[in-house]
């Protein structure tokens, strides 16, 4: 779970730069009750904490997803890896994984906002 006032890794930033992407001023938060009562959509990376924040706040279950719900090639309830401690290549494929997925979930967003 991310810890707050957490600035994006190292190799986060070095990932994101290899495709003209950044993070400036980033700074990880702690999901709270409020954030999920007025999220119009609450996003999940994976399977676990979609379970846990729909445990936290059962109001949230219509609009919560998993991010890879929204790239029509991935598997039913894919989960975003996380590649903390791991190496550039597991950031890359990360990154690259979450690509994937912002088509379709920047459609979802205007197409339902």
């Amino acid at each position: 779970a991310a810890q707050y006032g957490h600035p994006a890794s190292p190799e986060v930033l070095h990932v994101l730069a290899e495709v003209d992407a950044a993070l400036t001023n980033h700074c990880s938060r702690c999901v709270t009750d409020a954030m999920l009562r007025d999220a119009y959509a609450v996003i999940a990376m994976t399977p676990p904490q979609a379970e846990q924040l729909a445990r936290r706040s059962p109001s949230v279950q219509d609009r919560l997803f998993l991010l890879r719900a929204f790239d029509p090639d991935a598997p039913q309830a894919a989960a975003v890896d996380d590649p903390f401690c791991g190496t550039l290549d597991d950031y890359r494929r990360c990154r690259d994984v979450i690509r994937k997925a912002l088509p379709g979930l920047i459609t979802y967003l205007t197409q339902t906002a």
